[in-house]
């Protein structure tokens, strides 16, 4: 009930956000531009540990990434841009 109350307030919302673990997205985004750095979570490090590697890793470890298909217009081999529609 609390949740509808909120979000009827619009807390939640791209414009009034709630923050994690007290950070201000502006204010750190603010920080990183007159830094020059890219952004490092702290509270969320970009580790296998944040992962669950632990958990998952036994069922992870044969797992590569693959480069995507060539994107194609159309699958069906019969078929091209011409028969879609009169392109003239």
């Amino acid at each position: 009930m609390a949740y509808l109350q909120e979000r009827g307030q619009g807390i939640g919302t791209n414009s009034h956000a709630v923050k994690y673990l007290n950070q201000d997205y502006e204010a750190l985004r603010r920080n990183c531009f007159e830094s020059g750095r890219l952004f490092q979570d702290e509270t969320f490090p970009a580790l296998a540990s944040s992962l669950g590697f632990k958990e998952l890793g036994p069922k992870t470890a044969y797992l590569s990434l693959l480069p995507p298909d060539p994107p194609a217009f159309y699958l069906h081999p019969k078929r091209t841009q011409c028969d879609s529609a009169d392109v003239w």
